[in-house]
């Protein structure tokens, strides 16, 4: 048990020094995916009810793409203020020119 313990400390030591990588999959299950996304398992399934995001169903599991976990992500951005102000800009813009 001792061994174990050192072994894992060991491995430990090494991912916080960078010397090895952690695993990257491309594919994830449900708890993963939604350690991943900081999300619950029945958050996860809520989603996957409302086909809000893409899974994979093998009928026992259900499985995400790493990829659709970062889509998911990046789809629901929120504008910064500088962002809506340039927009609002170019459309009183374009309105003037279109006149």
């Amino acid at each position: 048990m001792q061994n174990d313990f050192n072994t894992l400390l060991k491995a430990m030591e090494q991912l916080l020094q960078g010397k090895i990588q952690p695993v990257q999959k491309d594919y994830y299950d449900i708890s993963d995916a939604a350690q991943y996304l900081g999300l619950s398992k029945d958050y996860m399934y809520k989603l996957n009810f409302r086909k809000e995001i893409p899974y994979y169903n093998t009928g026992k599991k259900v499985y995400y793409k790493k990829e659709d976990l970062d889509a998911y992500i990046t789809r629901n951005r929120v504008m910064s203020q500088s962002e809506i102000d340039e927009k609002a800009e170019a459309i009183i813009n374009n309105h003037k020119i279109g006149r």
